[in-house]
């Protein structure tokens, strides 16, 4: 239905063009009301192809303002006819169901209720900046993660490639307690066989003798076996394992050979375990790489001193909250300026040192969550000592 209003109705009436809209919109419930004029909006109708009033003013008052300028009304372009504007009112087309596919995309929806995104834009725009911000960020982070990991994976690589290099090195200067230790079994098992030979020889019954010696035999091969065993297993090339272990165990393993190698240097070595089992949680052959660089340079630190002076003490220790591993000598001590720099890699005091052993052995410390650190007395006694605090309601040292 289509009406331009009216302004008397038959019983004599009088009404305004957009008050008798209201009225035949509110009478016809079972058709939409559509109308010619802009001002119609609001009262019921659902719209119209209408001229705006408001448009019409301001160019009335463009050309008042033009001709009080001097324009001459002859140079004015008026236009022949207000172009109209399709206007709805939105109400009116979700009332009646129409599609609003069918509205053309110029027309002027009154009444229409914004979207989220209309009523709060700048708000929105914000939230999608910051969203597209923490995106990139958390990415980049990411990537960061993943390189810093990548960098974390090389540079234990690179760890545990200089560690089994110190190792090697280490072997090298233990060569001669390790013959030692080696040949001592080998030499006892060659007195025995000997002695063993010219029992039979004699061609008497002399089978106790011959058991006893055949039980030394095989007590000094499974020694001269173990040695080697232990050997190979601190010079082999193997990833790292980190199972408990007994830490006073592991230092008892060490205890033939570096107490050979101390016997060859004219040092008392003197190893004095914990009272208690001691459960550690780490690799049990970078633990003991540790023990072996602070002994070594321990019996380094002695070589020029009285035979009388020359003493090792390696003791573990535990307390409520930690285990400590100390290494204490009575050679010449370290100077106070040395201390600060003492565990930098090539730093050394040594006239061919290379300045890796304590190096190393601190990074291996804290590779397994403890610290080291060095106190003297210059000209009297060094100590080192390795601290691992005890994990919570494990009670057990190592990393965390």
């Amino acid at each position: 239905m289509f009406t331009p209003g009216y302004f008397e109705d038959g019983a004599g009436h009088q009404f305004v063009p957009r008050e008798a809209a209201g009225l035949m919109a509110a009478a016809a419930a079972a058709a939409p009301v559509y109308g010619p004029f802009d001002t119609f909006i609001g009262t019921g109708i659902v719209g119209g192809s209408m001229p705006s009033f408001a448009a019409m003013g301001r160019q009335a008052g463009e050309i008042a303002n033009a001709l009080l300028a001097g324009v001459a009304p002859a140079a004015l372009r008026l236009p022949k006819i207000m172009p109209p504007t399709v206007n709805v009112d939105w109400r009116q087309v979700r009332r009646w169901g129409i599609d609003a596919n069918a509205i053309p995309g110029d027309a002027v929806a009154r009444f229409k209720a914004p979207t989220f995104l209309e009523q709060h834009r700048n708000e929105a725009i914000v939230a999608i900046a910051v969203f597209l911000l923490q995106t990139g960020l958390i990415a980049v982070l990411l990537l960061e993660r993943r390189r810093r990991r990548r960098m974390e994976l090389a540079v234990q690589q690179q760890r545990f490639e200089l560690a089994h290099a110190s190792r090697l090195a280490v072997a090298g200067e233990l060569t001669g307690a390790i013959a030692h230790e080696i040949n001592q079994p080998l030499g006892a098992i060659l007195s025995n066989a000997d002695a063993a030979e010219l029992l039979l020889a004699s061609g008497a019954d002399r089978r106790e003798e011959l058991r006893a010696i055949l039980a030394d035999i095989r007590r000094d091969d499974l020694r001269a076996s173990e040695i080697i065993r232990r050997l190979r297993a601190l010079l082999a090339k193997q990833a790292v394992e980190w199972q408990p272990f007994d830490l006073n165990n592991a230092v008892r393993e060490m205890d033939p050979l570096l107490r050979a190698e101390a016997r060859r240097r004219r040092v008392t070595l003197d190893v004095r375990p914990a009272a208690t089992t001691v459960l550690f949680v780490g690799d049990r052959i970078q633990i003991q790489q540790v023990l072996i660089n602070l002994i070594l340079n321990a019996l380094d630190a002695m070589a020029d001193l009285p035979e009388a002076r020359r003493t090792v003490i390696v003791s573990v220790e535990r307390d409520a909250g930690r285990v400590t591993l100390v290494v204490r000598d009575r050679g010449r001590g370290i100077a106070p300026e040395h201390l600060p720099k003492l565990f930098d890699s090539f730093f050394s005091t040594k006239r061919r040192g290379m300045g890796l052993g304590l190096s190393i052995a601190r990074t291996l410390v804290e590779a397994h969550g403890g610290h080291i650190r060095a106190e003297s007395d210059p000209g009297e006694v060094a100590v080192f000592r390795v601290e691992w605090p005890l994990r919570n309601g494990t009670g057990t040292p190592g990393p965390t």
